[in-house]
């Protein structure tokens, strides 16, 4: 274990994994709704009585569908959950009236869609923006959670505590000019929708969701701006949960950097771990990171998993 220090890993645990991987989970998906407001798009396993929870959060706006490797990986041990990140369903105004666009509303879902399939405590992966939303919601409940994982997360940390990639500076300049309103945020969609994305990856469309449109343009800027004002190294200096950090050598949405600063600032010293790859690693199901988690969560004493 580390300090929030980097560690570089190859577990060589691809032959069991593959294994494992044979055998597929019964995933369903399904629309749950939540008092009078938009509806949460889910997807999950069974959820077996006798099977820990595992909670699987996702970047704003991206859909369940990438999200099946997943379940298929970790649903051969844990129970899994997942849902798409309101804001980019349902009637605007009326989301905006509910502050639905606060990351602190994700959290809410989250314990929402626990209470909804009677989980009474789980473990958290929580992916890029989703990494954030985790660590909101292990700060303000602390029983209902066991140990965390966050993986490529994004924690728009201030450029003086870590320099940023050129895709978060870019998307922190569109996005808080495109949060003005909906006109200035059509004629930048106008301007740059052929520069958006990232290009080179299987998952480009998926990650293109809240940049397909305009209106999606603005309503994902609504939810940056309340994500952008957290100060996630306090947030992580009040969550006392075990945790493990992920990252890859080759990201250019976010850095190993910036995970192992909000690492050092748990209140318990975290893992950092290091694997080589992209941003989208965790989707791919790369068998040394997966095997990695599993490791973390199952065993008795995780300061043991090296």
């Amino acid at each position: 274990m580390t300090d929030g220090s980097e560690v570089q890993v190859d577990l060589g645990a691809g032959r069991q994994l593959r294994n494992w991987l044979a055998v597929t989970p019964l995933i369903s998906e399904e629309i749950v709704r939540k008092k009078s407001i938009s509806s949460l798009s889910v997807l999950r396993t069974a959820m077996l009585q006798e099977r820990r929870t595992l909670i699987l959060i996702l970047p704003f706006g991206m859909s369940t569908k990438p999200a099946r490797r997943l379940a298929d990986a970790f649903g051969i041990q844990y129970n899994v959950l997942t849902w798409q990140c309101r804001g980019l369903r349902g009637d605007l105004d009326e989301l905006t009236k509910m502050s639905v666009l606060d990351v602190q509303s994700h959290a809410d879902d989250m314990r929402y869609l626990m209470h909804h399939y009677q989980v009474h405590e789980a473990d958290i992966v929580g992916f890029c923006s989703g990494a954030g939303v985790g660590l909101v919601a292990a700060s303000g409940a602390h029983a209902q959670f066991k140990r965390l994982v966050l993986v490529c997360g994004e924690y728009v940390l201030p450029r003086s505590a870590c320099r940023p990639t050129n895709f978060q500076r870019d998307i922190d300049s569109l996005l808080t000019r495109a949060a003005q309103g909906r006109r200035l945020a059509a004629d930048l969609y106008e301007k740059l929708k052929d520069r958006l994305i990232v290009a080179g990856s299987e998952y480009d469309d998926d990650w293109a969701m809240p940049f397909a449109s305009a209106e999606n343009v603005y309503r994902h800027s609504l939810s940056y701006m309340s994500y952008r004002t957290r100060n996630f190294r306090a947030i992580a200096s009040e969550v006392p949960h075990l945790a493990m950090f992920v990252s890859t050598s080759e990201d250019r949405h976010v850095t190993p950097e910036s995970s192992a600063i909000i690492a050092s600032s748990m209140r318990h010293p975290a893992q950092h771990v290091v694997f080589k790859g992209d941003h989208y690693e965790l989707l791919r199901c790369q068998p040394e990171i997966i095997a990695r988690i599993l490791q973390f969560l199952g065993d008795p004493d995780p300061n043991n998993v090296q």
